[in-house]
């Protein structure tokens, strides 16, 4: 399956830069980067997940994990900043008023080896109170009547295990 750039994500895109430029201090996206995000957000609706190597397998091969990678990486993306302006223009585009703060706390289980996984630690695994390796992300979310969406996230480095 080759995953083709979705319209609703150009789209979201072309908003989102409009927004960044009219922002205060805002870096404007570079045409590369654009068509990068498109893409990872259409691949991220087509396969229900953000995996390098699976954006890779359904593009067949016409986009590299390494690629996509450095583009996340290492590209000039003002991360914070960027979900800052996509949530003002989620809130502009659907006209939300109103809505609460959650805060979302998710554990995901890795592998028993995580070296080459950043951030890493200890977790304590509710299935079987065991602990596994894994990452523990805090994630702030807006829930409106519509939507919810997150607006900011923490990634908790501590060691929670022995």
């Amino acid at each position: 399956m080759l995953i083709r750039i979705l319209p609703g994500a150009t789209q979201f895109i072309d908003h989102l830069d409009q927004a960044l430029r009219r922002a205060p201090q805002a870096q404007r996206l570079t045409i590369k980067q654009r068509y990068f995000l498109a893409f990872v957000i259409s691949a991220m609706i087509l396969t229900q997940k953000l995996c390098w190597a699976t954006m890779e397998r359904r593009s067949l091969g016409q986009y590299t994990s390494a690629a996509l990678w450095w583009m996340f990486y290492r590209s000039e993306i003002v991360w914070h900043q960027l979900l800052r302006i996509s949530v003002l223009v989620i809130i502009d585009r659907y006209g939300l008023s109103e809505g609460n703060l959650l805060i979302d706390d998710t554990g995901r289980s890795r592998c028993k080896r995580t070296k080459k996984i950043g951030k890493t630690h200890k977790i304590r695994e509710k299935k079987t109170s065991g602990y596994v390796n894994g990452q523990e992300l805090v994630f702030l979310v807006l829930q409106t009547p519509l939507v919810t969406i997150p607006i900011d996230f923490l990634n908790l480095i501590g060691n929670t295990g022995g």
